[in-house]
């Protein structure tokens, strides 16, 4: 009977961290999305208006920042890209413990789940996949 007690533990606290992750991701591609619709130009201007309040940069001073921002942004497309991969790997791995204790009903219950998750992580081709330097 311990087993089970621990066996239930276990996959509270899985399925805990899975919610979890739900819901940032989903708080984060909402914020994200929101940040994207006026494209990649908006993310440099909304760094630029950070980056310029708190250092109080010259108008000189700003121009050259505009330039540093645009010139990494496609490293920092990279390294996004490289997150998310990272994430759907984990939840891959989550998925697979995830499937040694739920029945039948709850394991396609579980694989849609997943699936809609990574699809939010995925990169989607038509949809421009760059990373907000600051939170707004």
């Amino acid at each position: 009977m311990k087993w089970m007690t621990r066996l239930s533990i276990v996959a509270v606290f899985l399925l805990g961290i899975v919610a979890g992750a739900a819901l940032g991701m989903r708080v984060e591609r909402d914020r994200f999305l929101k940040m994207q619709r006026n494209g990649p130009a908006s993310l440099v201007e909304s760094a630029l208006k950070h980056i310029s309040s708190e250092v109080k940069l010259t108008p000189p001073q700003y121009e050259e920042m505009r330039a540093v921002l645009n010139k990494a942004q496609p490293a920092l497309k990279e390294v996004e890209e490289e997150r998310r991969r990272k994430i759907v790997a984990i939840m891959d791995t989550v998925r697979t413990s995830a499937s040694e204790f739920l029945d039948a009903g709850q394991q396609k219950l579980y694989d849609v789940l997943h699936i809609r998750m990574e699809k939010r992580l995925t990169p989607n081709s038509s949809e421009p996949t760059t990373t907000a330097w600051f939170g707004s």
